[in-house]
């Protein structure tokens, strides 16, 4: 096979509709050069449906995300594939206890690194692993300094695997009208309704990696809610109810 052509008019969305053509456009070259290719870091949305392509036309590839349980993958076309030509690990055991998720990333994206070239960010007990595409490493090392007025060093780790620890997550609890996503984000944001449906249709919300701007969308237990500027957050049991009928929802906020 020379190159396949794949309509991709049932993405509505476009940057997932973007992520997986550049993941397509990547695969095709691989496929006329015969060389070794990787995409950027897919989210768990284009990764899904570039799987599904990729078995349509029963294509090898390696989805590799530097452990079992990882989020953003890259996928990785060719012969011989072997991630540590492509991504690398880092590590740092200069954090403080109060810097998190979004710290890092904001740190990253401000030396000028695509959030497709950053994979997913783990947290230890004095620290933060992540992986990044292997162009991006010096950058990172010579040149990430400090996070918050945090000062740190990142080294390169002796494989491209992260640890499997759970995410750093905070455990809430709400009790709403309805699983409409503007009910179930104004106990999250600690505003009014109608805050939180002007904040969905501004276009900051993404609903499971997709960005939603209907506030009547029904959420369900396993969603996943991210707000720009804010955090994300993911749905956990909505099966109880009060004695009005109203709905408990357990959810967890990635901190």
């Amino acid at each position: 096979m020379e190159y396949i052509e794949e309509k991709l008019d049932f993405i509505m969305d476009g940057a997932t509709k973007r992520g997986v053509r550049n993941a397509i456009a990547v695969l095709n070259r691989s496929l006329r050069t015969g060389k070794s290719e990787t995409t950027e870091f897919l989210n768990p949305s284009e990764g899904d449906i570039l799987t599904s392509i990729l078995s349509k036309y029963a294509i090898p590839h390696l989805a590799y995300g530097g452990y079992e349980q990882a989020e953003r993958r890259v996928f990785l076309f060719g012969e011989d594939i072997d991630a540590a030509d492509f991504v690398s690990a880092l590590e740092t055991q200069d954090l403080d206890s109060d810097i998190n998720h979004r710290n890092v990333l904001g740190a990253l994206l401000s030396l000028g690194l695509d959030r497709g070239s950053i994979g997913d960010i783990q947290f230890g007990e004095n620290g933060c692993e992540l992986l990044i595409h292997r162009t991006e490493e010096s950058n990172v090392i010579y040149n990430l300094n400090s996070i918050r007025r945090n000062k740190c060093r990142f080294s390169l780790k002796s494989t491209p695997e992260l640890s499997s620890g759970p995410a750093q997550l905070e455990d809430f609890q709400c009790i709403v009208a309805s699983l409409r996503l503007d009910a179930l984000l104004a106990p999250m944001l600690s505003t009014s309704r109608g805050k939180a449906k002007m904040t969905i249709k501004s276009g900051r919300v993404k609903l499971n990696h997709i960005p939603c701007t209907d506030p009547d969308r029904e959420v369900q237990e396993g969603d996943e809610i991210s707000v720009r500027g804010v955090g994300r957050f993911s749905i956990g049991d909505t099966g109880r109810t009060t004695k009005k009928g109203r709905i408990v929802v357990q959810y967890a906020k990635r901190i």
